[in-house]
């Protein structure tokens, strides 16, 4: 399919290796994807980049590359926001899977600490609104 539209579009098609899949372990996946769409790997001209996969014949053994050092994670540095959300809901705070319990509408709010990730507290109180 990619050659295919490599060839209506009128170009020649080429595979960018970043560097994080550049990792001896995934070489032999690496080398499937790159052999299934004819094309043969070459080292890189961009810095981002491990290895380009081109339509052309590589001149010479593929030299070992030399992996830069993982970044280090920034996760740690994150901070942490609090908020306060509202929320409504036709589930019973006693009985969360039981959805027959619909007639009533069950709001509240409760407090999210969000660093990346999304964590909220079970078990929240809140007060039943009777429906209109």
């Amino acid at each position: 399919m990619l050659l295919e539209l490599a060839a209506q579009m009128g170009t020649r098609l080429r595979m960018w290796v970043p560097f994080a899949d550049c990792e001896p372990e995934n070489r032999d996946a690496l080398d499937a994807a790159v052999g299934m769409l004819g094309l043969e790997l070459h080292p890189s001209p961009e810095r981002w980049a491990g290895y380009v996969a081109l339509d052309q014949v590589r001149r010479g053994p593929l030299p070992v590359l030399r992996l830069p050092p993982r970044p280090a994670s920034m996760r740690e540095d994150l901070a942490v926001w609090q908020y306060e959300v509202w929320y409504g809901t036709n589930r019973a705070p006693r009985e969360p899977l039981d959805s027959s319990k619909g007639s009533r509408l069950f709001v509240g709010r409760s407090g999210v600490a969000a660093d990346g990730h999304i964590h909220l507290p079970r078990g929240t109180p809140g007060y039943a609104l009777e429906p209109a």
